[in-house]
């Protein structure tokens, strides 16, 4: 198998790292025998097709190899009931329970609600950027929006948030905390999230939590642990996939006046630009492990029954044998990405993650006018699933101020 080299293409930290390291892999094919995260020879797919046909391929199986990170969870059991670990028919079966609490007219309805978010919180960071300060908008935007979304659409009093948000920073960031450290945030979020559930069992609202509980299918419901997996799911992989966008989508932007530009002079051009966003800068780097259950070819090489496969969403968006130019940013571009996966494992938030960043983006460049970056170089969170940028600092333009 020879020397699977660094595990760079998954968790290097430094501007631009991870991407050199894919664009090499993808050099020498679509498919390639890889050092995982935690080292583990793992099967890299980086080629859309090859990508495609992996995520559609009922001999990969998920499970809790996927997310090693949770082996530490306080509760194990809890990670079973995942949507991200599990396979049909149980997946299926799970799917079906809660996909009509995500549709995109589900979601749309909550778009006042986000924009109020929106405004408060950027309304904030807008008066201390007028006084020239250097603002970090991860702390002060990217991070809490999304948090402070899904909070109000789970119907989570806004006086108990500080202290859950001081759990979740924990559960969101499990390589840089001890076993120890993420286990007592964990018990305390679940804790909170079983008293949470309680009180909407006990007094239902209009809300994504009431929705859950009450979701049927004939006489199949939610069970306890799939409820608590759910709202679990909704904080992490959910809030991370907003977060980056928002974050990503600032840095590319600016980064890239000529598109910037032309976004201000026709707003129209918002939607396509997000999604050039996820497939540019895909907030979801890779996704979780999955393992053969039989032996079969993929991309020119043999998967063995037993071996770990990943795929690279942030690769497959900019293959070149699936998109023309694909390393420049084109807010008119018109074609499809996997930034939310492909197939039975398609992002079921998709729709949230995509109005969050419209109105996100929207709130940032509107308010914050003659917005520069402080650093030419920007970090990534050391993660194996996601790729955010880790601190986004801005400021005023001379010019404007």
């Amino acid at each position: 198998m020879g020397d699977l080299g660094s595990n760079d293409a998954f968790v290097a930290v430094p501007d631009g790292a991870r991407l050199a390291a894919l664009r090499e892999l993808a050099a020498a094919g679509p498919v390639n025998r890889v050092a995982g995260p935690s080292g583990r020879p793992t099967w890299l797919v980086t080629g859309y097709e090859e990508a495609r046909i992996a995520l559609t391929e009922p001999r990969l199986a998920r499970g809790e190899i996927g997310m090693p990170f949770l082996r530490e969870h306080p509760e194990p059991g809890i990670l079973y009931h995942y949507m991200l670990n599990m396979n049909p028919p149980d997946h299926t079966r799970l799917r079906k329970l809660v996909s009509g609490a995500f549709t995109s007219g589900r979601v749309a309805v909550l778009a006042p609600r986000i924009e109020a978010i929106a405004d408060e919180l950027i309304s904030s960071v807008g008066d201390v950027f007028d006084r020239g300060e250097i603002i970090d908008l991860v702390p002060a935007f990217a991070y809490p929006f999304p948090f402070r979304v899904i909070c109000v659409i789970l119907g989570i009093d806004t006086r108990d948030t500080e202290e859950l948000a001081s759990w979740f920073r924990v559960m969101t960031a499990p390589m840089l905390v001890d076993s120890a450290t993420y286990g007592d945030a964990g018990n305390k979020m679940l804790n909170f999230l079983r008293r949470h559930l309680a009180e909407k069992r006990s007094t239902p609202g209009d809300d994504l939590t009431s929705d859950l509980v009450r979701a049927r299918d004939g006489d199949d419901r939610l069970s306890e642990d799939e409820l608590l997996a759910m709202l679990f799911l909704l904080f992490t992989a959910g809030h991370e996939t907003s977060a980056g966008l928002i974050a990503n989508g600032v840095a590319d932007l600016v980064r890239h006046p000529d598109q910037l530009s032309r976004l201000k002079a026709d707003p129209a051009l918002l939607e396509s630009a997000v999604e050039e966003i996820l497939r540019f800068d895909s907030p979801g780097q890779a996704t979780a492990l999955t393992l053969a259950t039989e032996s079969f070819e993929l991309g020119g090489r043999t998967i063995q029954r037993g071996e770990a496969v990943r795929v690279s969403l942030l690769a497959a968006n900019r293959d070149p044998d699936h998109y023309a130019e694909p390393e420049r940013l084109d807010i008119t571009r018109q074609s499809a990405h996997m930034a939310f996966g492909y197939g039975v494992h398609h992002c079921l938030g998709a729709p949230l993650a995509r109005l969050e960043g419209r109105i996100g983006l929207k709130a940032i460049f509107d308010r914050l006018v003659g917005l520069e970056l402080v650093d030419e170089s920007l970090d990534r969170v050391p993660s194996a699933l996601f790729n955010r940028i880790a601190s986004l600092r801005v400021r005023r333009e001379v010019a404007v101020r």
